[in-house]
Formats: C-alpha cells, structure tokens, sequence
C-alpha cells in the first residue's frame, strides 16, 4: 500500500490549528435569571468575559479532527498494488465460404475452444467473409453461396487486434493463428457449364478429377447427391438472351440509339454477330442469316400514304411512319410496310428488307420508331436455355438488373432467377486439419495495477463533517 500524493500529508498541520481555536469560546453562556430582583445583588463593576479558557474532552472537536485527518488522507490519495493480466484484443475471422458447409458444426466448435481459451478480460471482436462483416457479439453462421478471399478479413483484424486466430478449411499466407476443420472430403459437383447446339455441357468435379459430362436441357439437371449438396444440382432457366448486333454500312444515329436502349442488345463492333443490321447498302454473302437491310436502289418515290401490314409493326402507328423516299419490292416475302399501297418492306424468313430511306426529320422523331426496333429484336431473340451464376448480374424483362445470391431459385418480385455455384474454388472441398492448440496463442501479458482507494477516506470525512455539524447543533 502507498500513497499517490504523499506532500499532502502537510495538511494535518491544520490538527493543531483546530487545537488552537477550541481555547477559544466565542459563545457565551447563558444563565437564566428567576427575577429582576435579583439584579440588585449584582455588583457595579461586572469583571469582564474571559474567552480564553482551558480546553476541556469534547466529542464535537473529536470528530473535527478526525473529518480533517480523513480529508487530508483522501488528498494524498491512498492505493494498494495487485498484479493482473493485461487485456487484449483478439480478431477470429471465420470463413463462410460455400465449402465451408459441411465443416460448420467444426467451425462451430473451434470458435467455442478459441473462445474458452482467452482471458476473462479479453475483448474479442469477430470478422466473417464473404462478404467481409465485422461483429462485436453473435453472428448468424450461415454460409455464403460463393468463395471467398481471407486476406481482406485478415487485414482488417490485425489493424484493431493484438492476436488475430483464422478458422477455416485450408491454410492462408498471413501471420495469425490458424485452426483449420478441414480434410479429405469426396465431392463431386458441377464447376462450369455452356450450352452448344441445343446440348448441355458440364464441367463436373469428382475425386477422379475433372470430366465434361454431354446432357438435354431440362430445369434440372442432378449429377450427385453427397455432402455438400451446393453444387450437386444444375439449374437451367428459359429466357430471351443477349442479342450482338454488328451495325453495318452507312452510320444512323437515330437507329444506334433505338438499339442501344433495348436491354438485351449488346452492339459489337467486329467478329461473330448474331444479327447484323445493314444501312445503305445491299446484303453480303458472308451476313448472318439473321440481318436487317435499309437499302433504297434508283430513285425510288416520295410516299404519300403508309400502311403497316405485319407482327413486327404492333404499336408503331402508321402516320409516324414517314418516309423520304422508298422503292417497290419485287418477289415473295410477307409485307411489312406498304407505301402508295405498293410493298416497300417484307420479311423474308429471318431476313427484314426495307426498301426505303429513314431520315432524321421522319420516321425517327416518333416513338413508333424505338418501338419498331424492339419488335426487330425480339423477332430475332428466342426463348432458350439460360445458365446462371450466383452474384452474376442478371437483365429483367423490366429492364431491371439483378444479382442472384442463392443457389437454386431467387425471387425478385414477380421474377423467378435460377442460379448455380459454377466455381471451381466453391466446390472444392479439399483441405487441411489443425487442431486448436491455446499454448501456441501468446501469453498474457501480466502489470501491476494500482488500486486507488481515495474513495473511502473521501466519503468517511463527509460524514464525519455532517457528524460535527449535528454535534454542534444540538443543544
């Protein structure tokens, strides 16, 4: 035990000016008088009031001097010295990858043992991924549907922590304690997929390696039933898919933004197309049999009435279609547009000819011009076979974009997304076992503390004053 402030101990020098002041009686003492009578027996001259008297064993100054010594104590702040362990913080980042599911009730319990290990006075923060997500008390232990990377979740915790202890299934390149669940696992699961001519192809990943595995496309396609049931389902979806569109030819503004607003148009610039819409010149032997042709040969007319005949013309109103000048079509095809009542545009299987030119000033100052180029794109789109990922964005009818979480169906409103793992690194359950040994964490770190103990002498000189005070008082 010690003192903090021992100079303040000088303050019980005040016991002897207390001492001092109790010769002193500044009261007087009062002496009833039975009757005025009595005052005829008083002398002339009354000797004068001697205040300074001996001093004589008085409670009252007792518990003065006690009040002050107390006070005085308090100031020179009394303490006692214990030894203790420093507290720490300790960061357990835990991975939730898709893999980790089958290993959970181990991560489960390498996270109590971790736990169990730490001081009582530690404080222990926890770091989960994916995503990276930090916590200071529970944390709900469902896994993501996808891989994750440990070095972001690990470097957060070693900016805040003083002992970092990752648990997972394999082992990771950064300083900290690692306890690993994991270890020879058989799985056996779809890692990648494509669709090619109206076949499936899968990559499946099984503890003989990698094959491709040829199946018809249906919603569901099932290639194993073990422990990590993740990636043992391949879901398919049908929906209208992207459509490239290679614009060709003299430039249209006006038919570049029409396209380029569609949400399943995706305009590419060379290489294979799935569509190419040509403007101002004649079609090549080398087009898709899928193309759009905007080519007037001679001179042509200037049309003065225009009727729409076709699928392809549903909402476009024929008094926005005004054309510059157009040309008579020759040979079969159906009808798209007629102009003069003459045939100035027909579809010719997957072939559109419009025998017309488009300027700025007409048909394209109408919103029945950005509608006529949807009912193209959706001509040329069909319903087919989809192959989702999980977190790959994905484009709505409503033109919404998306991102599929879960493994199997995700609603997103009226919308029904199937999305699968298809990642080699989700399904790949081979990894490593490291017990959780507590001797190989860092030892406390053991200090002395002082305990102050001002507090006690404070309060006891506080009563002792309120003690004093109802002492002098009373009468």
């Amino acid at each position: 035990m010690g003192l903090a402030v021992p100079a303040a101990l000088w303050g019980l020098t005040a016991l002897v000016a207390l001492v001092l002041l109790s010769f002193w009686r500044l009261r007087p003492a009062r002496l009833p008088v039975p009757s005025v009578l009595l005052w005829k027996l008083l002398p002339d001259r009354v000797p004068p009031v001697r205040a300074l008297r001996r001093p004589r064993a008085s409670m009252s100054l007792l518990v003065q001097m006690l009040a002050v010594a107390a006070g005085v104590l308090a100031l020179a702040k009394p303490y006692t010295e214990e030894q203790a362990t420093k507290p720490r913080t300790v960061a357990i980042v835990v991975d939730l990858s898709a893999r980790m599911l089958p290993r959970l009730d181990a991560a489960k319990d390498a996270y109590a043992q971790v736990r169990a290990a730490l001081a009582p006075g530690d404080r222990v923060v926890t770091y989960t991924f994916p995503p990276v997500a930090r916590h200071e008390g529970a944390f709900a232990w469902g896994v993501a549907h996808a891989a994750g990377d440990a070095s972001i979740a690990i470097g957060l915790a070693r900016r805040e922590a003083d002992i970092v202890v990752f648990i997972g299934d394999r082992p990771v390149d950064a300083p900290c304690e690692q306890v690993l669940v994991g270890g020879p696992m058989a799985n056996t699961g779809v890692v990648d997929a494509s669709l090619d001519g109206g076949r499936v192809y899968a990559r499946i990943l099984g503890p003989e390696g990698e094959r491709v595995a040829e199946f018809a496309p249906a919603p569901e396609i099932r290639v194993a039933d073990d422990a990590f049931a993740l990636d043992d389902v391949l879901y398919l979806d049908r929906g209208k898919g992207t459509v490239d569109v290679l614009l060709a030819g003299r430039p249209h503004a006006e038919i570049r933004r029409a396209l380029e607003r569609h949400p399943r148009v995706r305009l590419v610039t060379g290489g294979r197309a799935d569509v190419v819409v040509r403007v101002g010149e004649p079609a090549r032997a080398d087009d898709p049999p899928s193309r759009v042709v905007v080519h007037l040969e001679g001179e042509g007319f200037v049309p003065k009435t225009v009727a729409t005949a076709h699928g392809l013309m549903n909402g476009v109103a024929a008094s926005e279609v005004v054309l510059a000048r157009a040309a008579t079509i020759s040979g079969d095809g159906e009808a798209l547009l007629f102009a003069d009542g003459r045939k100035v545009a027909v579809v010719r299987g997957r072939e559109i000819l419009i025998a017309a030119e488009i300027e700025r000033a007409g048909w394209p100052a109408f919103p029945s011009f950005p509608i006529f180029w949807s009912n193209v794109i959706d001509f040329f789109s069909s319903d087919e076979w989809l192959v989702r990922r999980t977190f790959a964005p994905v484009g709505l009818a409503d033109g919404r974009t998306v991102r599929a979480e879960r493994v199997g169906e995700n609603r997103f409103g009226a919308d029904i997304v199937h999305a699968n793992l298809l990642e080699r690194r989700a399904s790949d359950l081979a990894g490593e076992s490291r017990p959780f040994d507590p001797s190989r964490l860092p030892s406390a770190v053991v200090e002395s503390r002082r305990r102050d103990l001002s507090r006690w002498p404070a309060v006891l000189a506080l009563l002792l004053v309120l003690t004093a005070w109802w002492l002098e008082r009373k009468p």
